[in-house]
C-alpha cells in the first residue's frame, strides 16, 4: 500500500492560548493521566506544595499560580515548537479496523508531532511545575493540530478522531500507521520503540468523517496519557 501522503507544516505562532488550555490544566482526570508516566503523585504534589506553599509548607494559591505560570510559559513553548503532520486517505477495507463505522467513508490515518526541538527544550526545564505546564501546552497544541488536519480534509464538525490505545483500537495499530508514513518520518527524527513514538509528543490516529464511533468514552485503560485530552 502506497497512499499519497500530505505533509502539513504548522506555524506554532498562530496558536493562541484560550480558556480550554486553562481548563485542561485543572482537569483532575487529565492531571493523573499526564504526569503518571513521568512523575509519581507524591513527588509531583510535594513539589507543588514546596514551590507554592507558605512558610508552614501548606499549599497557597496553587491553582492560580499554576495558571499564571502556564500562560507565562506559553510563548516560550511556541518558540520551541515545529509542529508537522502527515495524513493520507485509504479505503476502509484496506486496513480492517476492529470496530464498526459507516463503511461508505474512507479512513484518514495521520501522525502529528511537535518535533525533537520541543523535547530537547522540555528536558532542560528545571522544575516539575514548568515541565508539567509545557506538557499540557504540548498536548493542547497537538489537539489543535488534529483539528486543523480535519479542517483541511473538509471533514466537518462531526468527524471522529480515534487513537490506538483505546478500548476499540489496540495500541499495536501505532505500528500500522507508522508503516504508512515511514519514508517521510525518517526526515523528522520520528521513530518507534515497540508501540510508542519518539519524540514523546507525537500521536497517531484515524480521522473518520461523520462517524458515530466513540472509541475513548468507555475506555478503562489507565496508562494512555493521550486519551481524553485529545477527544475533549
Amino acid at each position: 500500500m502506497n497512499p499519497q501522503i500530505t505533509t502539513i507544516q504548522f506555524d506554532a505562532s498562530t496558536f493562541s492560548a484560550d480558556d480550554t488550555l486553562v481548563k485542561l490544566l485543572h482537569a483532575s482526570s487529565h492531571d493523573k493521566l499526564l504526569h503518571q508516566s513521568t512523575f509519581t503523585n507524591t513527588v509531583f504534589h510535594t513539589s507543588l506544595s514546596h514551590n507554592f506553599g507558605d512558610s508552614s509548607g501548606k499549599p497557597m494559591h496553587q491553582e492560580s499560580t499554576l495558571t499564571k505560570r502556564l500562560l507565562q510559559l506559553f510563548a516560550q513553548t511556541q518558540n520551541n515548537l515545529l509542529p508537522v503532520a502527515f495524513v493520507c486517505t485509504v479505503e476502509h477495507h484496506a486496513l480492517q479496523l476492529p470496530f464498526n463505522y459507516n463503511d461508505d467513508f474512507p479512513l484518514h490515518p495521520f501522525i502529528v508531532t511537535l518535533g525533537m526541538q520541543f523535547e530537547r527544550w522540555r528536558t532542560t526545564l528545571t522544575t516539575l511545575s514548568d515541565s508539567y505546564c509545557a506538557h499540557i501546552i504540548g498536548m493542547w497544541i497537538l489537539h489543535r493540530c488534529t483539528q486543523n488536519i480535519a479542517a483541511k480534509l473538509d471533514l466537518g464538525d462531526s468527524y471522529q478522531a480515534i487513537y490506538p490505545g483505546c478500548q476499540l483500537l489496540p495500541i499495536s495499530y501505532n505500528n500500522l500507521i507508522y508503516s504508512l508514513f515511514e519514508s517521510k518520518l525518517q526526515n523528522y527524527e520520528i521513530t518507534m520503540n515497540e508501540y510508542m513514538f519518539t519524540p514523546l509528543h507525537t500521536v497517531a490516529g484515524f480521522l473518520l468523517p461523520h462517524s458515530k464511533a466513540n472509541a475513548c468514552a468507555d475506555c478503562s485503560m489507565t496508562h494512555c496519557e493521550f486519551r481524553n485530552i485529545l477527544t475533549e
